[in-house]
């Protein structure tokens, strides 16, 4: 649901900011942030 949501702001938006990742949950919350933020870089140069 998340990437769907990255994927519509993306164009409209100036930047993405990933707050709040734990890094002491086995990296699970850290991963998903990098998935999310490389989804937003992806998302709004396509649209460029």
């Amino acid at each position: 649901e998340m990437r769907d949501v990255v994927r519509s702001v993306a164009p409209y938006a100036a930047g993405f900011d990933a707050v709040e990742v734990n890094d002491r949950d086995d990296g699970q919350a850290a991963s998903l942030a990098g998935k999310l933020l490389r989804e937003f870089v992806f998302s709004h140069a396509a649209e460029r």
